[in-house]
């Protein structure tokens, strides 16, 4: 029971930083778009 719980470990925990690794790409574009959309109004705005 002890050697089965320990040799699941790793996989779950390299699931979850796949996952973790995953969320975090799509966080990034997600702020990546917002960011490229506010920044387009003002330096449209300057522009003017």
């Amino acid at each position: 029971m002890e050697r089965l719980r320990c040799s699941h470990t790793p996989l779950r925990f390299k699931s979850g930083f796949a996952e973790a690794l995953l969320l975090r790409a799509l966080l990034f574009l997600l702020y990546a778009f917002i960011f490229d959309r506010t920044l387009e109004v003002p330096i449209e705005s300057f522009r003017k």
